[in-house]
């Protein structure tokens, strides 16, 4: 009996719905700074996610989602399972059920066995910006997963909003 949890990362690009599997990084681009010193809830910046994939027969917890190095321009926005908010405070683990059966078939596919990470990139100064999405669970395969993070804060930078993304509108 092979029973395992194991945790794979998908990320979703800012041009279209499609998820990067395995997830290498999550390259913002050039976004415009905001120096309103405003909590980073409230700045301007882009929101991209990171999708835990549970695509093991074990249940998936996940103890710790940390940005690494705790730099400010890095925000983790929130976490979303099924359609609804969730919350993961570290004192117990959230739990994504099995992504296969016992028998190892294929996947499921009404993405039960994923939990999106949403995590926003809001410079305050100009340059490049660097840091760490770290994951731990309790997978026998991808105890710990880590998100390189860049992104680079531009005078002026396409900003997304994360509702709306054109990427054919005209620069006005």
């Amino acid at each position: 009996e092979n029973l395992a949890a194991l945790a794979n990362m998908g990320c979703a690009t800012r041009d279209d719905e499609t998820v990067e599997k395995p997830c290498s990084e999550l390259d913002f681009g050039a976004v415009t700074i905001d120096e309103s010193g405003a909590a980073i809830e409230d700045r301007l910046g882009l929101t991209m996610e990171v999708i835990i994939i549970n695509e093991g027969t074990e249940v998936l917890g996940i103890d710790l989602v940390a940005i690494n190095e705790g730099s400010p321009e890095f925000g983790i926005m929130n976490y979303e399972y099924n359609g609804s908010t969730v919350s993961i405070s570290g004192e117990e683990p959230f739990r994504i059920p099995a992504g296969r059966a016992e028998d190892c078939s294929g996947l499921v596919e009404d993405g039960s066995n994923e939990l999106t990470i949403k995590v926003k990139y809001s410079p305050t100064d100009l340059g490049a910006d660097t840091d760490t999405l770290k994951i731990l669970t309790d997978a026998v395969e991808g105890a710990e997963l880590t998100v390189p993070l860049m992104g680079y804060g531009a005078k002026q930078g396409i900003v997304f909003s994360p509702e709306f993304l054109n990427l054919n509108a005209a620069e006005g």
